[in-house]
């Protein structure tokens, strides 16, 4: 793969997923009904929107708003941020004041 050169300073978008860990399989959930309640973590990413790289992961469990974690997120970028782009669970105003920092 060829290198792709670091941006003096980049375009980081960020987002969370779930991730279920642990869970029965659809079948046995319909036969018998739920066992154990289910879990669920979050994984927080921020991406440089320009190369698609992965910059900043965070891990959380389902129950920590996305905008709680920005801050962390942003911490873990190396490279200078220009810019920061996410959807409606960011717009806050600690979202706003953390990114102006």
């Amino acid at each position: 793969m060829p290198v792709i050169p670091k941006q003096k300073a980049i375009h980081v978008v960020v987002d969370s997923t779930g991730v279920k860990v642990y869970g029965e399989g659809e079948w046995k959930v319909r036969t018998h009904g739920a066992g154990k309640r289910r879990t669920w973590r979050k994984l927080h990413l921020g991406v440089d929107e320009g190369t698609l790289e992965i910059v900043a992961a965070v891990v959380t469990t389902n129950n920590i708003a996305d905008c709680e974690v920005l801050p962390n997120l942003l911490e873990l970028v190396e490279q200078e941020i220009e810019q920061v782009s996410g959807d409606g669970a960011y717009d806050t105003f600690d979202c706003y004041d953390t990114i102006a920092d």
